[in-house]
């Protein structure tokens, strides 16, 4: 009984806000897009105009209609993709946050790292650490969050 009020009183000591911005600030976070719902968006509208203007077209008109369509595409959908950072950080519930900390919590346990401290020490280090994160938060973004990551 006494081991488990220590993992729980060693748990709490990575609080929910320290822990995610220690995983929003990793570079690799900040490079990964995630779409919402706009690459499927966009590749209708390129394909419904492709389609019309190669009816009145032809050949040409599918050129003139793929370079056309795919540059409002292009323009319709900027802002729409957000690196994990700004989504973690913007878009998420409490709740959200919450599970997502819990989910990393579970891997440093396992690790054996109880602080931000020694997560922060031990991420710039092991790579194998850095990427069981990524895949938490990746698994999070697709499982919980139903969005795609580019």
């Amino acid at each position: 009984m006494a081991l488990a009020a220590q993992v729980t009183t060693l748990l709490n000591s990575l609080p929910t806000s320290d822990l995610l911005w220690e995983i929003t600030n990793l570079a690799v976070m900040k490079e990964m897009k995630v779409t919402l719902k706009e690459t499927t968006k966009s590749g209708f509208l390129v394909g419904s105009i492709v389609m019309i203007s190669g009816l009145f077209g032809g050949p040409p008109g599918i050129l003139i209609g793929g370079v056309a369509g795919s540059c409002l595409a292009a323009y319709l959908s900027q802002g729409k993709f957000k690196t994990v950072t700004e989504i973690v950080n913007e878009d998420l519930t409490e709740e959200q946050k919450e599970k997502l900390a819990d989910e990393v919590r579970k891997c440093l346990t396992a690790q054996n790292i109880f602080t931000i401290a020694e997560f922060a020490l031990r991420l710039q280090s092991n790579d194998l650490l850095l990427e069981a994160v990524v895949q938490i938060v990746r698994q999070f973004i697709t499982s919980d969050l139903v969005m795609k990551i580019m």
